[in-house]
């Protein structure tokens, strides 16, 4: 009997945890974003941000740093949907003191540079991969 619960007992606390997943569903994402362009002129300096089309209820693109010569690491991208609510009229984020996300349902925040919630949610921000190609000063977003 004894190890009969000594067996079970690891397998129900390792099945019982909760893992609470994001509301966003999948969504196919490819999209370029071209730096030169004067709408994105907030992304050419470090902490610098827009919005752009793209995902559930579009896109938050975030710049992290000036080192151009590390690429991956420069750019995040967002979905703009919250992602602990079901995509309803108010589940969108809007920027907040240029580093915070916020959601118009609940006031969740999230930190741009991470993604993590700062308070509220208990999942981070839906996160796109970015490729920057310095020939051309754009970039590719996808998923």
């Amino acid at each position: 009997m004894f190890k009969k619960l000594l067996f079970t007992l690891p397998l129900f606390i390792l099945f019982s945890c909760y893992n609470e997943q994001s509301e966003i569903p999948d969504v196919y994402i490819d999209e370029y974003i071209y730096l030169a362009n004067p709408e994105n002129i907030n992304l050419q300096s470090p902490n610098g941000w827009t919005y752009s089309t793209g995902g559930i209820k579009g896109l938050i693109i975030y710049r992290l740093n000036s080192n151009l010569n590390d690429p991956d690491n420069n750019f995040v991208a967002y979905d703009r949907s919250c992602p602990h609510i079901s995509q309803n009229g108010c589940s969108v984020l809007n920027i907040e003191k240029d580093i915070i996300a916020k959601c118009e349902c609940d006031e969740s925040e999230f930190l741009l540079t991470t993604g993590e919630p700062l308070n509220g949610a208990h999942i981070g921000l839906k996160k796109y991969k970015v490729y920057y190609n310095p020939n051309n000063e754009t970039l590719h977003i996808v998923n």
